[in-house]
């Protein structure tokens, strides 16, 4: 395990707390944290962290800027974000990617009254029009809960709410006649998705559409499409735990007047790749992107994940929990049961090429367990996956990009 000296601004210590004193999240969170690494500073961004808004449609931001990144904080989906562009310097990208996070909050949040989930809760079960990202999520939600079996499913709304794991105290734990009840309106196959018409319904009332299991995947892949679009090829989204990496870190400076040289890394790194053509004359080597060890100490990693272009997302058990009578009940859920999951998994990370099915996955392989989880995993193609037991040791598929443990 390895653990690294943090020096944090203030801005983020005061998100934080926020973040601790807990209310109903954008979703049913899945993530546990993931650290991105910088020899100046860790970005705290815990991923299933609970948080509530300053006021309702507020949000918080602050721009930073080192002599290798230019970072953008916010407070969007019930979470601390970041934005951090390496080589180009443009306050007005992060202008428009925090306008992005914005515009898919209001359109996606099951919680804000209006938005196309909220209404198709609101409406069952009669057809909603929606826009054509909600019509792209759901669909992606629908392929990864027809892939799974059930095991991810996005019409768990309801029992995600019923267990007040972000209430302040959290819990208590839920009647049993009530859980086998709202268990039973839990179902993908309730989720109806006409194309033709943009529509979504839910056929049972009873049921509750949250996209927030994979929402933040879906909107990261978004941003990076545009960062791309505007010539930039080295940045870190990290969205509450959930991290995308644009191209890798730049090791030599670049021939725009606008880059700047990333930072180090506290870890040696694999040798650099050059940049694609006309990107820039930079090289580019390794992010390191550090996965908190689950019950330790922030800062304390289990693993540390060196990559370029990917996305690194996580479930894990203990971000949000409570106990009671001496067990601890924590928000993996089984849509079956309604009950948390209980496999010996603490924590599950999935590096794939896009967010939106990282997030799909690591829910989905916690869920099924290791030896499930697995045989799924070598049915895709660039995806890898490891596992984090109960009792500390790790489990990977054959080509996951460790770097320490």
């Amino acid at each position: 395990m390895i653990r690294q000296t943090l020096k944090f601004q203030l801005y983020f210590k005061k998100l934080r707390a926020i973040l601790r004193r807990g209310s109903r999240p954008f979703g049913p969170g899945r993530r546990f944290a993931v650290l991105p690494i910088f020899s100046c500073y860790l970005l705290l961004l815990g991923g299933c962290a609970s948080g509530s808004f300053p006021s309702p449609g507020q949000t918080a931001a602050s721009t930073s800027s080192d002599a290798s990144a230019l970072l953008r904080t916010g407070f969007y989906f019930d979470t601390v974000i970041a934005i951090s562009l390496y080589d180009r310097k443009d306050p007005s990208i992060l202008d428009a990617c925090m306008q992005k996070c914005a515009h898919y909050e209001d359109l996606l949040s099951a919680q804000k009254k209006n938005s196309d989930v909220w209404n198709i809760n609101h409406s069952a079960p009669q057809a909603v029009k929606v826009s054509p990202e909600t019509l792209a999520l759901a669909k992606t939600a629908l392929h990864y809960a027809k892939l799974s079996e059930g095991a991810f499913d996005p019409t768990i709304g309801k029992l995600s709410d019923l267990w007040n794991f972000t209430g302040d105290p959290p819990g208590p734990v839920p009647d049993p006649k009530q859980l086998k009840e709202l268990a039973s309106h839990v179902g993908f196959e309730k989720l109806k998705i006409d194309e033709d018409a943009s529509t979504i319904a839910l056929t049972d009332k009873e049921a509750a559409l949250d996209l927030g299991g994979i929402a933040k995947g879906f909107i990261a892949d978004e941003l990076k499409t545009y960062l791309l679009a505007q010539g930039v090829h080295s940045a870190i989204i990290n969205l509450g735990g959930n991290v995308l990496l644009v191209g890798g870190k730049t090791t030599s400076a670049p021939s725009s007047a606008n880059a700047s040289s990333a930072a180090g890394s506290s870890f040696p790194h694999r040798p650099s790749a050059s940049v694609s053509a006309g990107a820039s004359s930079a090289a580019f080597s390794d992010f390191a992107v550090g996965i908190q060890e689950p019950f330790g100490a922030t800062g304390d990693f289990a693993a540390v994940v060196e990559a370029q272009d990917k996305s690194i997302v996580s479930s894990g058990t203990y971000e949000r929990y409570f106990k009671s009578d001496g067990k601890l009940y924590h928000h993996l859920l089984n849509p079956k049961t309604g009950y948390p999951v209980q496999n010996g998994l603490s924590g599950v990370t999935i590096v794939s090429d896009r967010s939106v099915d990282g997030d799909a996955l690591s829910t989905t392989c916690f869920i099924l367990g290791e030896k499930k989880g697995l045989q799924l995993i070598h049915t895709l193609p660039d995806t890898e996956v490891m596992f984090i037991h109960t009792d500390g040791s790790l489990s990977y598929s054959k080509n996951f990009p460790r770097a320490h443990s």
